[in-house]
C-alpha cells in the first residue's frame, strides 16, 4: 500500500488556465492521446474554460497547492438530441501519472452525470 498525499478535486477556475495548458501541451508533445498537433496557449485555454458550464464542468486535481491534472465534460454536439451526450477528457501531469488521479476525477464526473451517454 502506498502512502500518497491527499488530492483535492475541485471545479476549475480561470486562474487554473496556465496549469491546464501546461498539462495539455505536455500531452500534445509526448503522447498521441489528444489528436492535437500544436500546443495551446493560455488565452486559448481560458476561452475553452469559459465555454464550459455547470452541466459541462472542468475539474482539477490539486496536490500540495499545485494543479497536477484535470478532467472535463465537453458538449458532444449542439443538436438537442445530444443534450445528454458528452466527451470526457482526463489529463495528468507526467510526474503524477499512475496515482489514480484520472480515475478519481472520472468517478466524480460519472456520479454527477449518471445516465448520460459518455464518449471516451
Amino acid at each position: 500500500m502506498t502512502n500518497n498525499p491527499p488530492v483535492t478535486i475541485r471545479r476549475a477556475e480561470l486562474a487554473d488556465a496556465p496549469a491546464i495548458a501546461e498539462i495539455y501541451n505536455e500531452a500534445i508533445l509526448t503522447t498521441t492521446g489528444t489528436f492535437d498537433t500544436e500546443p495551446k496557449n493560455v488565452d486559448e485555454r481560458t476561452k475553452w474554460l469559459q465555454s464550459h458550464d455547470e452541466r459541462h464542468p472542468i475539474l482539477v486535481a490539486v496536490l500540495d497547492g499545485q494543479v497536477v491534472g484535470w478532467a472535463s465534460l465537453t458538449r458532444w454536439s449542439d443538436r438537442r438530441a445530444y443534450d445528454d451526450t458528452v466527451e470526457t477528457s482526463f489529463y495528468v501531469h507526467s510526474t503524477r501519472r499512475g496515482e489514480a488521479l484520472a480515475e478519481s476525477s472520472k468517478k466524480r464526473l460519472s456520479r454527477r452525470h449518471a445516465g448520460w451517454a459518455i464518449i471516451r
